[in-house]
């Protein structure tokens, strides 16, 4: 199921065998599956209901956060709760409590646990505050610092340095790329390899263009980057590039569009 979906050739027959095996185990990767690839599957409205109710939770868990994803707000809302109505441990919780929040339109609260440093003073007036709203965006629960860490170091093997990166201030294209839709695969950042086998997560469908402006303009002003802002017209302008586009970029693809030059 994993090299199909690899593939981009996701094997309809199993997906739906493993949605209904008796391993609980199974059935959770078939939803995670079954999240990335809603746009081929004409019922999966009526599986993730399913799966919203299914006995284990960490079923119900994918459940949740495939949901979370769909661009039917409605159906996505039903989904949570169907899954909400189900015993939570405090994995579950959070996650229903997340989603319902985005969902509704709202939005959660960002961790407090960090020490807010001030714009720096090479940046605009309005740089300056897109830099404040981008920091309070990366320590939002569940959104960067959770992965590339509060000092932007990553952890190793998985999750690449964000520190004096040419990815996070080279090409704004190629950085608004990564984080709208995503990136898979192994690369090499400043003489260290990364294995690439937990994709960056796509954050297009959970931050609007200013939000995704602010907080790009946050990591390429922080970790020793410094960089022009981002703008929310330059998130705007590449998200119309690729309209209904839900696949990850790979970092092979990305670097055909946008190599790393000598000055980078």
């Amino acid at each position: 199921l994993w090299t199909t979906w690899g593939l981009n050739q996701v094997d309809e027959p199993l997906l739906r065998q493993l949605l209904n095996a008796k391993d609980y185990h199974a059935r959770a990767a078939a939803v995670r599956v079954l999240r990335y690839n809603t746009h081929r599957i004409s019922d999966h409205v009526a599986l993730l209901k399913k799966a919203a109710a299914d006995e284990h939770g960490r079923v119900r868990l994918e459940a949740v956060v495939a949901a979370s994803w769909l661009p039917d707000t409605d159906a996505a809302q039903k989904i949570v709760a169907i899954a909400g109505a189900q015993p939570l441990d405090e994995w579950s919780t959070n996650a229903v409590k997340t989603a319902s929040t985005r969902l509704s339109g709202g939005i959660e609260k960002e961790s407090s646990d960090h020490k807010e440093l001030g714009a720096p003073a090479h940046l605009s007036d309005e740089g300056k505050k897109q830099f404040l709203a981008g920091q309070k965006v990366y320590f939002r629960d569940a959104h960067c610092a959770t992965c590339h860490q509060p000092n932007g170091k990553g952890l190793d093997p998985a999750f690449p340095s964000l520190e004096k990166s040419p990815w996070v201030s080279g090409d704004p294209d190629r950085l608004i790329k990564l984080a709208l839709y995503g990136l898979m695969g192994p690369l090499e950042l400043n003489g260290k390899k990364y294995d690439g086998q937990v994709p960056m997560t796509p954050f297009g469908g959970m931050l609007n263009d200013a939000e995704m402006a602010s907080v790009l303009t946050y990591v390429r002003n922080s970790f020793g980057n410094k960089a022009a802002p981002i703008t929310p017209e330059q998130v705007q302008s590449v998200r119309a590039k690729y309209p209904g586009r839900v696949n990850f970029f790979t970092v092979e693809e990305l670097l055909k569009e946008h190599p790393l030059t000598v000055k980078e």
